[in-house]
């Protein structure tokens, strides 16, 4: 499925046959996946959809403390000959994807979430949340205070 979309020279063309992709699966109970920023509402619908008919939706989180590491990281990106994204984008999306975590967590079956703050210690399991296990760093990154303190049982 990636590789296929990874063709469109076109960003909304692409997100359509991904969204097409994501409930044909949906209809034919297969197992997949979203990748998202969590910026906007899609993922959070497909989330709900998939949960309607039986799925175990898994939510798996990365995230840095600022939008400002995002954007340095993302200058090391492009100078690597990666791509490039708008900061006022990276700006919107950070926001937007911090407001929308705890909506994510509450849609989750099980919740692993990981701090990629520090690059000498990347993807720092910080939490690890299901209806029979709640493990949480005793220190939290801002980002993830207020997710999980909205979580709470």
């Amino acid at each position: 499925m990636i590789t296929r979309i990874a063709t469109y020279s076109s960003p909304a063309a692409a997100a359509r046959e991904a969204q097409q992709q994501r409930r044909a699966a949906l209809r034919s109970n297969r197992t997949h996946l979203l990748e998202t920023t969590l910026a906007g509402f899609g993922a959070l619908h497909h989330m709900d959809s998939a949960r309607k008919v039986g799925f175990r939706v898994e939510l798996f989180y990365v995230c840095v403390e600022s939008p400002e590491l995002a954007l340095q990281r993302i200058r090391t990106r492009v100078a690597s000959g990666g791509h490039h994204v708008p900061e006022p984008d990276v700006q919107r999306r950070f926001q937007r994807s911090q407001a929308s975590l705890s909506a994510a967590i509450s849609r989750s079956d099980e919740v692993r979430l990981y701090d990629n703050t520090n690059h000498e210690h990347p993807h720092r399991e910080i939490a690890v949340m299901t209806s029979d296990v709640r493990w949480i760093a005793a220190e939290l990154p801002g980002w993830a205070e207020a997710a999980i303190s909205r979580n709470r049982p």
